[in-house]
């Protein structure tokens, strides 16, 4: 299910942080596009498709659930939630995948699962501001940028307000492909995630004829939301 049209422009605006690195949710902030609260969780339905060389592929469907499982004060006095996210092929039978944290840093929602940390929103959120999503992580920089804002969906019976953060927009019909961008929405937190990364064969007899020979396609697209 695709809830969102992507917008193709990337407009960069200086991220501006807090000097105070407690957050105290300040009005205006808009924190609740990804509330943070001990057993909230999120299901997503999962269809996913791994390439392995040109022909052969393998197709996925499954459920993931996240669910903050509990939280604690690290060395900088900041409230730190950790998430457990399971996987489940009929939605009743669940086995745990990961383990991932959320932080509020500095007007930023910090992702952190194992030694990969990425700021994956900024508050408050607006269009056109844009932020290097491996600032707290010694790779190089990736800029993201919030593209939407406003854009009522239908999501089970509510009306959600939700914004566009796009990761990632290249595709030189060449040698890669590489889309990316999560949706979230108010009240309730990432609705959607988007991945499709794909190599393109570049040897002279197939260049430029979009021969996938390796690569990932996935999209996550909330089913279910709520907190016990």
């Amino acid at each position: 299910m695709k809830i969102i049209r992507l917008s193709l422009f990337f407009c960069c605006t200086p991220l501006i942080f807090s000097c105070n690195d407690k957050m105290e949710e300040p009005l205006g902030l808009e924190l609740d596009f990804q509330p943070l609260e001990i057993g909230n969780y999120w299901i997503y339905q999962v269809d996913e498709i791994q390439y392995f060389g040109e022909g052969d592929s393998e197709s996925y469907s499954f459920y993931f659930r996240d669910k903050i499982m509990d939280s604690f004060e690290n060395e900088e006095g900041l409230d730190v939630f950790r998430l457990v996210r399971s996987k489940s092929i009929d939605g009743v039978d669940w086995q745990n995948e990961s383990v991932f944290t959320l932080q509020m840093e500095k007007n930023s929602l910090v992702k952190k699962e194992g030694n990969q940390v990425e700021v994956t929103l900024v508050f408050p959120p607006m269009v056109g501001k844009s932020w290097d999503a491996n600032v707290y992580d010694a790779k190089q920089a990736d800029f993201y940028a919030i593209t939407e804002m406003g854009i009522i969906h239908s999501i089970g019976t509510n009306q959600v307000n939700t914004l566009t953060v796009l990761q990632a927009d290249e595709d030189d019909a060449i040698i890669l492909r590489d889309k990316r961008y999560q949706v979230f929405g108010k009240g309730i937190g990432l609705v959607e995630s988007y991945e499709e990364i794909l190599q393109y064969c570049s040897r002279n007899e197939c260049l430029g004829e979009q021969i996938i020979e390796e690569g990932r396609f996935r999209h996550l697209s909330i089913s279910e939301y709520g907190k016990n």
